[in-house]
């Protein structure tokens, strides 16, 4: 599963590509028989990111944000907020969420534009790898 930013007059459009561990018919069945899909790199089916957290129910704030700490490890609240174009609160909030749920962890460090030390958040990339792969076995029913 890889995620993308597409770079058109919607740049905030967020896309994920699924790569199915085992093929089977019946997969490759429904992917044709679904209406909202667009076959995207290589043949992969594409589905809006927003349209998937949406449809389970988790916080698509939730989810940019821990993109843009796993895209940008060692970012501090200000940059991680400018990138997700979102609130203080509402960041702080959904980090200490992240946190909790073991997906980041935080650091307080120095930094050259700052005379008080800072935190730095970075994803934990085996928590969010297994949490892709858990969802995506529920989902396929493996």
């Amino acid at each position: 599963m890889t995620t993308t930013r597409d770079q058109g007059p919607e740049s905030s459009q967020l896309a994920v590509y699924f790569e199915p561990r085992v093929s089977s018919p019946t997969m490759s069945k429904h992917a044709v028989s679904q209406p909202n899909e667009d076959r995207g790199r290589e043949g992969k089916l594409q589905l809006e990111l927003s349209e998937i957290v949406q449809t389970l129910g988790i916080p698509l704030l939730r989810l940019r944000i821990l993109m843009a700490v796993r895209n940008a490890p060692y970012s501090t609240g200000t940059e991680l907020m400018r990138h997700v174009e979102c609130c203080r609160s509402a960041l702080h909030n959904h980090l200490r969420i992240l946190e909790a749920g073991g997906f980041v962890v935080h650091d307080v460090r120095h930094v050259d534009w700052s005379d008080k030390p800072v935190r730095v958040y970075a994803a934990i990339s085996e928590r969010c790898e297994d949490a892709a792969w858990a969802l995506f076995d529920a989902v396929a029913g493996e």
